[in-house]
């Protein structure tokens, strides 16, 4: 199988700390996610910024994979011999991508450890001390705003759980299982409690029911006043920044924010971002001069 470097995938050294690791992958999956993007094959490398950062962005998924050593991209690669055994992955490696091989090992690695909303959407399950069974599993925010289903894995029994929209990154969902066939014989004697953890995502920053996002101005744009078009998780909506809008300045779209767990919506924050033009023609170069002359002249007005 061909090697993948995850880490120059999200473009950062292999000693990047989990900030930057994080940063990375916003920057990048707010680039090539494929609603938003007009890259070519933007969405393949969107699914590749992903895998990377599940991999880089899980302190455990990290350490397995840094075991494997660092290797040209692309170079002709077989896992160590005992990783069958550790990861319980198996078949012909000749055979299987190194995503494929990375998602067994993913599988393996921590039963009490949700898969992601990429995967198969099981839920492992753990034993604490306390008489009852807790499980994580981590959902998109899409799924976080729509309410979504997860099946978990009790010993070989499966057991469908429905996660509410409007949850909460951390939020422990409570589902009454104590009259389930072979509970006791796990050990629960109450409910079987899971933690809902929401993936990072590459155009939305949350914070409890607060969600926010960044849309980039050009200085026209932001002196002149503009209206622009956003997607946001209701559709796509229509954005006046009024003229004179300052970097930073944070514009509210009312109920277009994520669900209230009794009813309606709260709403979306757009924090504005000025940037510098960077390729421009001779013609534009000359209008900022003449701008830049006229300021000179009026410092007052500046």
């Amino acid at each position: 199988m061909e090697y993948q470097d995850y880490y120059q995938i999200l473009g950062v050294k292999r000693d990047a700390s989990e900030q930057e690791i994080k940063k990375s992958y916003r920057r990048l999956a707010r680039k090539y996610h494929p609603d938003v993007s007009k890259e070519p094959a933007a969405e393949e490398r969107f699914k590749n910024i992903s895998m990377a950062y599940e991999v880089l962005g899980n302190p455990e998924k990290r350490r397995a994979y840094d075991q494997l050593g660092a290797h040209a991209p692309g170079q002709d690669f077989r896992p160590p011999p005992d990783w069958e055994q550790r990861y319980g992955t198996a078949g012909d490696f000749s055979e299987m991508n190194f995503s494929d091989l990375f998602e067994q090992i993913l599988g393996g690695m921590n039963t009490s450890r949700a898969r992601s909303s990429r995967d198969s959407g099981r839920a492992g399950f753990q034993r604490t001390a306390a008489p009852s069974l807790s499980a994580e599993t981590h959902i998109s925010l899409e799924e976080a705003f729509s309410g979504t289903e997860r099946m978990v894995d009790l010993d070989g029994q499966r057991l469908r759980i429905r996660i509410p929209k409007g949850c909460q990154d951390g939020q422990k969902l409570r589902v009454p299982v104590r009259a389930r066939k072979g509970w006791a014989r796990l050990g629960g004697g109450g409910d079987l409690q899971i933690t809902i953890r929401i993936d990072p995502h590459p155009l939305y920053q949350f914070v409890g029911d607060r969600l926010e996002m960044e849309i980039i101005l050009t200085p026209p744009e932001a002196v002149l006043g503009t209206e622009i078009e956003i997607q946001t998780l209701h559709g796509r909506v229509r954005l006046k920044a009024p003229a004179g809008t300052d970097s930073g300045k944070v514009l509210r779209l009312d109920h277009k924010g994520m669900p209230h767990p009794g009813v309606g919506f709260g709403d979306l924050y757009v924090r504005i971002r000025i940037i510098s033009p960077r390729d421009m023609s001779d013609r534009e170069r000359q209008l900022y001069r003449e701008l830049l002359e006229i300021q000179n002249r009026n410092p007052a007005k500046r």
